[in-house]
């Protein structure tokens, strides 16, 4: 009886043991599903800004990220790499998504960079971003440049405009602005103005 309740005690250790050996934190399951969410790919960015902001808005919803890992010049292993890790991620999605998730995705991507240059557009005609952008074409040779990112409820947008400021004879890309505009009602509300902490 003793050997019997001995070797039951070693199989009941062994299989906590065993189960203990696999459990993962929530930390590790979220980096192991960002790792099988992420679709790599290199060379030279050939598509506009405006398509990559809507990609990653699109993404961030999804839970689809994409992500650069190598440049122009990479080898035949580092293409065979990327190749096999995007096999099974796109495996992964279909799992997680159906059938044709790419093309609802991409849709999605193309109606989101739509709207997205709607609100750019009602952005860039507010009077005084409309003036401090003609200041920096004039004086600096470059538009401020306008980010968007998605809140929350998805209906609003956190938008981050930068731009030069000259400080101590020296120029430096700074926030400018910071403001939310909801997709909605087309209501633009300013959050942060440096401009005004700067002079």
């Amino acid at each position: 009886m003793k050997v019997l309740s001995k070797i039951y005690f070693l199989i009941l250790y062994f299989l906590l043991a065993a189960l203990c050996v696999n459990a993962q934190t929530p930390e590790e399951e979220s980096a192991i599903e960002y790792y099988y969410s992420s679709i790599w790919s290199y060379g030279l960015v050939g598509a506009s800004p405006d398509f990559y902001n809507a990609r990653k808005t699109v993404g961030d919803r999804w839970g689809v990220y994409y992500n650069y890992e190598a440049g122009c010049v990479v080898t035949r292993s580092e293409v065979a790499s990327i190749e096999k890790h995007n096999e099974i991620t796109r495996e992964h999605l279909t799992n997680k998504f159906g059938k044709g998730w790419e093309e609802r995705f991409n849709k999605e991507v193309e109606q989101e960079r739509i709207l997205q240059a709607r609100l750019l557009g009602l952005i860039k005609a507010v009077d005084y971003i409309k003036a401090r952008n003609e200041l920096s074409k004039k004086k600096y040779g470059e538009e401020l440049r306008i980010e968007l990112t998605q809140c929350k409820n998805g209906i609003e947008y956190d938008v981050f405009i930068t731009g030069r400021i000259e400080f101590m004879k020296k120029q430096y890309r700074m926030p400018i602005y910071e403001l939310r505009i909801n997709s909605q009602t087309n209501e633009i509300t300013l959050l942060i103005d440096m401009p005004a902490v700067y002079k």
